[in-house]
């Protein structure tokens, strides 16, 4: 999702905040730290899927499709406890929401990658999770369901409408 568009002052100038943070105020060097400011389809789905997590940051985004399209790879997520993230990603079962306490983000990192099986394991509920609500056929399903609720009324509702129907035409006349 997104991507670094150079035309774009804000991407250029966090692009060179967090380069300067990395390496010049934490000592990485560029081969611990790469910065991919844009990538293929193919190398996005290849970072995904062999990422310990996806950080997803957004504060009060909407919905957000990275969470999805991290778990759909079997890659935990660390988001905000804000927005999109409370519907998509379960705390502690399919990744972690967490406070803007920076600590916090930290310590779920941590965990994550001092187990890595945890990481597996959570990755495997996230995948079964978007499967059940986010796919394209969960998709297809609820909105079947919307619409025969919507526009159909089971035959019993009919018959229903229509005794009651004929009850009040028959109690109006009897009156």
């Amino acid at each position: 999702a997104g991507g670094y568009e150079s035309r774009v002052t804000e991407n250029v100038e966090v692009y060179g905040e967090l380069r300067s943070l990395a390496y010049d105020t934490y000592g990485f060097t560029e081969k611990e730290v790469q910065f991919m400011r844009s990538f293929s389809d193919q190398e996005k789905a290849s970072l995904i899927s062999t990422a310990a997590a996806v950080l997803y940051t957004p504060e009060g985004e909407h919905f957000g499709i990275v969470p999805i399209e991290a778990m759909s790879y079997e890659t935990p997520v660390i988001a905000i406890n804000s927005g999109g993230p409370k519907e998509t990603v379960q705390h502690k079962e399919t990744g972690y929401l967490c406070s803007t306490d920076a600590t916090e983000w930290a310590r779920y990192m941590m965990e994550l990658m001092k187990d890595p099986s945890m990481s597996d394991v959570m990755g495997k509920k996230g995948r079964r999770r978007v499967a059940r609500l986010f796919s394209v056929e969960a998709f297809q399903n609820k909105f079947h369901e919307a619409v025969s609720t919507t526009v159909y009324r089971p035959p019993w509702i009919r018959m229903a409408v229509l005794i009651a129907v004929l009850g009040l035409g028959i109690a109006f006349l009897t009156s």
